[in-house]
Formats: structure tokens, C-alpha cells, sequence
């Protein structure tokens, strides 16, 4: 038997998939009892629904069935990692072993640049002694994925400056965009 899954869709980063999966009887005799099990040893990626039974299958025959397996993807799986995933099918007497892979997107943040607003203060877009400004910051995505309510934090050790309001939300930042 040959297994193969569907590639169509992304499989992206905190994403639960459900998986089409098609079995090929590459043989000259006809299967019955069919029963596959989905198996995947990558920490990004966590089993839900392991087990479907696909009857019987002819001779030459290809049967596909929709949503038959379920997985969860890992929130901190790195950009193009690829989850090797394995099906072992059996009739109770053979078994079959068949191995695909899927490559995992995420986003990749990247600081970018900053910019000081003291419009209120001196006007030289520097951060002097006594002066409250503005802080823009902007951060790339070169990953393959959007990121997803994606929240900022600036923070100092330094003494002496305060931080007035240090959280704002870039909301969506699309693979190849600055925000």
C-alpha cells in the first residue's frame, strides 16, 4: 500500500489540521480490513486522531478519505520545519509502513528600526534628560506566516528613563511585512 497526505493547505504555527489521506492498493490482490494508523516522533507535533479504517481495498484501487486524521501544531515550531509523519496500515496479517513529510510556517520577527518623537520636547528625535516622548518601533516578519495578535512590550533597565506605556498591539503582520 502507498499513503500520501494532502499538501494543499499550509500547515501553519498553533494550528489544529485535519488530514486527508489516501491509500493506494499497489498491489494485484484485493485488501480488506484496512486500518492505518498515523504516527509523527517531531515535538511540534501532537496526534489527535490516530487511527481510521478504510475498509477494503482493491487491487489497483485508491481510496481517500477526508479528515481522516487530526494533529496539533506547536505555537513555537520553528519556519519551514519539516514534520516527518509515518502511516502504518494493516489487514491484521501485513503491514505496511509509508512515510510523508509536511513543512511547518511560522512567523519570524525581526526588530527593524526605532523612532523618537520629542516634537513635545527639544525636537531633535534624541531621548534628552526631562523630556517625555513617543517611541515607534518597528519589527519585521520574514518568516513564511502571519503572525497573529501580535503584542510589543518595551522595557528598560536603565535608570532614570520611565517607560509611561509600554504595550501596543501590532494585530496582524503578514509574512514580508514591517509593522
Amino acid at each position: 500500500n502507498d499513503a500520501s497526505g494532502n499538501n494543499n493547505q499550509m500547515m501553519d504555527y498553533f494550528e489544529s489540521v485535519m488530514l486527508d489521506l489516501s491509500l493506494e492498493n499497489i498491489g494485484l490482490v484485493d485488501a480488506a480490513n484496512i486500518e492505518a494508523t498515523l504516527r509523527s516522533s517531531s515535538p511540534f507535533a501532537t496526534i489527535t486522531d490516530s487511527t481510521e479504517s478504510y475498509g477494503d481495498i482493491n487491487a489497483q484501487q485508491i481510496v481517500t478519505i477526508e479528515d481522516a486524521f487530526a494533529f496539533d501544531i506547536a505555537n513555537d515550531i520553528p519556519d519551514m520545519e519539516v514534520v516527518l509523519f509515518q502511516v502504518v496500515t494493516t489487514d491484521g496479517t501485513d503491514t505496511w509502513v509509508s512515510n510523508f513529510s509536511i513543512v511547518g510556517h511560522a512567523p519570524v520577527l525581526v526588530y527593524d528600526n526605532y523612532f523618537i518623537d520629542d516634537a513635545s520636547g527639544n525636537g531633535n528625535e534624541r531621548l534628552d534628560p526631562g523630556e517625555t516622548a513617543n517611541v515607534a518601533i518597528s519589527v519585521s516578519n520574514t518568516g513564511s506566516c502571519e503572525a497573529y495578535n501580535l503584542l510589543g512590550n518595551l522595557s528598560t533597565a536603565t535608570n532614570g528613563i520611565t517607560v509611561n506605556s509600554n504595550n501596543i498591539s501590532y494585530g496582524i503582520l503578514d509574512a514580508g511585512n514591517s509593522g
